[in-house]
């Protein structure tokens, strides 16, 4: 994932947004309520193919996504080779 791609939020199925880099399409993070019943979100990033892992659980669906945004940012921000 290169620094400074242009990134969305998408609907996914049910109550899922996923996270996604524009011109490749590529997902790059997803947040979601647990269960039916519940006010409790998850949010998850990938970060390769294989690799993704898990921020917390959140009391709303807009802080899952700030923590995936944030998430982002900072990685962009950070160059490791």
């Amino acid at each position: 994932i290169t620094n400074m791609t242009e990134r969305y939020w998408t609907a996914g199925d049910g109550n899922t947004a996923l996270y996604a880099e524009r011109e490749s399409g590529l997902i790059i993070g997803e947040c979601g309520k647990i269960g039916v019943n519940s006010f409790k979100y998850y949010c998850t990033v990938y970060t390769s193919p294989s690799e993704s892992g898990s921020l917390g659980v959140y009391i709303s669906a807009e802080a899952a996504k700030a923590a995936i945004e944030k998430f982002w940012t900072i990685t962009d921000r950070t160059l490791i080779e």
